[in-house]
């Protein structure tokens, strides 16, 4: 069930991330914020992290898979092919790949994420970049993980570049935050507040509005 703002339907993919390597610390657990996401119906999708870096891991993804039945992202750097396989092994429904090109007969069911726009400018010339539909755009620097360093690069800049759907990543806490060039937006860091802030709002988030989730 999608959120209509401004407009516009946008997927929302609720992140579960308990801690990040930057410093980053929910005062919630994993279960519980997997709960918020899997029990929110503006939640479209789940986001899983592989990488243990933000206390993840491919069991993490299989729990998860047997917990819910919406749509699962995984999410992680994911440097090989090796990695996605065993991600949609464990579960996944999409998963995502951090400055590379996977193999064509993974390539469908990915999401790709540049480091910065010199890559994204370079992607629609590589090989199986056409099989590609989605593309994430964080905010943050994710060229070293243990930094908290965002981009000078916005998203308006990435939309030029790219036409098919367009995933915002990080700083979202509430609807303000969301960026008219996004197609989706994935929230982790701020995913209990940006929920609290969908259930104060009467429109146009009536479709999304579910019982009170005690956040």
């Amino acid at each position: 069930m999608m959120i209509n703002y401004r407009g516009k339907d946008i997927v929302l993919i609720g992140e579960v991330k308990p801690s990040s390597p930057s410093g980053f610390m929910s005062p919630y657990s994993w279960r519980k914020l997997f709960d918020l996401a899997n029990e929110s119906p503006c939640v479209d999708m789940i986001s899983i992290h592989t990488d243990p870096r933000w206390e993840g891991s491919f069991e993490s993804l299989k729990e998860a898979r047997a917990l819910t039945e919406k749509p699962i992202l995984a999410k992680g750097y994911h440097a090989t092919d090796r990695e996605l396989r065993d991600a949609f092994n464990y579960g996944a429904d999409r998963v995502l790949v951090v400055g590379r090109i996977p193999n064509i007969s993974l390539a469908d069911f990915c999401y790709y994420e540049p480091l910065n726009l010199e890559q994204l400018h370079a992607f629609p010339v590589l090989a199986g970049s056409h099989r590609i539909n989605t593309v994430v755009w964080n905010a943050r620097d994710i060229s070293n993980p243990e930094i908290e360093r965002y981009k000078t690069e916005s998203i308006n800049e990435a939309r030029k570049l790219w036409p098919k759907q367009l995933v915002q990543a990080s700083a979202i806490r509430s609807l303000a935050d969301i960026a008219p060039e996004a197609d989706q937006i994935l929230v982790g860091s701020y995913l209990p507040q940006f929920l609290r802030s969908l259930e104060e709002k009467i429109n146009p988030l009536q479709t999304c509005r579910g019982e009170d989730s005690n956040l």
